[in-house]
């Protein structure tokens, strides 16, 4: 089958910024004490040590230094298989500007408060959480390896760095602060890449898969 894809495709009905039904952010932004000159870094995925999650959180702390106005958003469930460092946890417990909600039913609504999407995972399967940050509009960073680099286009919607590299992380994130243009750039061109990955499309590449399967019979 031609074409690209991931396990079932995104849907871009569910993932649409312009849908009437979200929760205002403004709601959600009173709800969790942030402010409109926040900078939100999200993330999404279970908190384990495989999705970077004690990288994210060290390169958060380091670029906070100098920007302070910076807060984590982490949605996902803390799992103990695959645990984060002990040093993580406390940071992100003690942390008042590391806002972890675990896991979240509708997490369409959430990807709307983040400036910047990151998921610095060693690996992946398949980076759906990268289309669903895409669809939304919002850039992305993550990490140079296999099942991420695939769901996002490095330069275009969002920044590739490498693998368990915190100097990079950093640098990338600090970017998309300091560079409004950048951030607005990628961010827009999110959708138009997301669309290559609409379940319509996987499906319909599936449909031609098996029809061809069946005339070779």
């Amino acid at each position: 089958m031609n074409g690209l894809g991931s396990s079932n495709g995104i849907n871009l009905e569910k993932f649409n910024p312009l849908r009437s039904d979200l929760t205002p952010v403004e709601e959600l932004r009173l709800r969790f004490g942030i402010r409109s000159e926040d900078f939100i870094i999200g993330f999404v995925g279970r908190v384990i040590s495989r999705k970077g999650v004690d990288e994210l959180v060290e390169a958060y702390s380091r670029v906070k230094v100098d920007y302070p106005h910076i807060k984590l958003l982490v949605i996902g469930p803390l799992e103990s298989e695959q645990p984060i460092a002990i040093k993580t946890l406390e940071r992100i417990r003690a942390d008042k500007d590391i806002l972890s909600l675990g896991f979240v039913e509708d997490v369409e609504n959430y990807y709307r408060l983040m400036d910047l999407f990151v998921l610095p995972a060693h690996w992946e399967g398949f980076g759906n959480v990268l289309l669903e940050a895409a669809a939304m509009g919002v850039p992305a960073v993550t990490c140079d390896v296999t099942g991420t680099k695939d769901a996002m286009s490095h330069g275009f919607n969002g920044t590739l760095v490498p693998v368990r590299n915190v100097d990079a992380l950093s640098r990338a994130i600090t970017a998309y602060i300091t560079d409004d243009a950048l951030r607005r750039s990628h961010g827009e061109n999110g959708l138009a890449w997301a669309r290559k990955f609409s379940n319509v499309v996987v499906w319909s590449g599936l449909l031609q898969l098996y029809r061809s399967m069946l005339t070779l019979r």
